[in-house]
This record gives C-alpha cells, sequence and structure tokens, in this order.
C-alpha cells in the first residue's frame, strides 16, 4: 500500500517510551517516507509537494493535554494519518485514530506500508 495525500500526520507512542527512543523512530519513519516520496510520488504528491507533519517536532508542552491541544490540530490540519507501530499502546496515538476515522481521513499503519 502506498500513501496518495500531499499530506500526512504520524501518529504513535510517544508517553511512557524514553523520549530519545520515540523521537528516533517518527524521525527514521519520516525519513524513509520522504525518501519513498522523492522516488515515486502520487501523481498529486509531485504538484503540490508533500508534507509530513511529525509530533515530535511540535513545540514541548507541560501535559499531556497540552500536548493534545497542539498534536490534534495539527492533525487535522492533514489529509491523512500514517499509525506507527506501537500506537495501540498510547492512548493519545489511539484518540488520534478515532478522530481521523471520525473524519473519515485516510489511516495508513506502518507495517502495512510498501517500501518498492
Amino acid at each position: 500500500m502506498k500513501i496518495k495525500e500531499n499530506s500526512v500526520y504520524l501518529s504513535g507512542a510517544i508517553s511512557g517510551r524514553d523520549w530519545k527512543v520515540a523521537k528516533g523512530h517518527f524521525k527514521a519513519f519520516e525519513y524513509c517516507l520522504e525518501d519513498e516520496i522523492t522516488r515515486d510520488p502520487s501523481p498529486n504528491q509531485e504538484k503540490m509537494g508533500f508534507r509530513i507533519v511529525n509530533p515530535t517536532d511540535l513545540d514541548e508542552q507541560e501535559s499531556w493535554v497540552d500536548y493534545m491541544k497542539i498534536h490534534i490540530p495539527a492533525m487535522i490540519g492533514c489529509e491523512a494519518v500514517v499509525m506507527l507501530t506501537g500506537w495501540e499502546t498510547s492512548r493519545g496515538a489511539a484518540l488520534e485514530r478515532m478522530i481521523a476515522h471520525e473524519l473519515k481521513m485516510p489511516i495508513y499503519y506502518e507495517e502495512e506500508l510498501t517500501w518498492d
């Protein structure tokens, strides 16, 4: 499965993980996705450019609630969501998935994406 949309939000477990490990997971996936889009963009991505919103790059906040108040609008501003492996352990990622589902946003799962 390949991503067809022009902008994606990365959703996954951050809280409860070592910060460097979590950020590394998000960054590694971001780089793989950027590389894939550069090699083989869809027609929409080619015309419009491609944008990845990585929540580990957003401003640091005091609490989980404060993070969600920033992450959810950032996610809604995208066309699709990618659920990173291990998202099931995160209440924030589960909330983001539920909102994306209710808004009928395409949802992709890291383990289902192909890197041809």
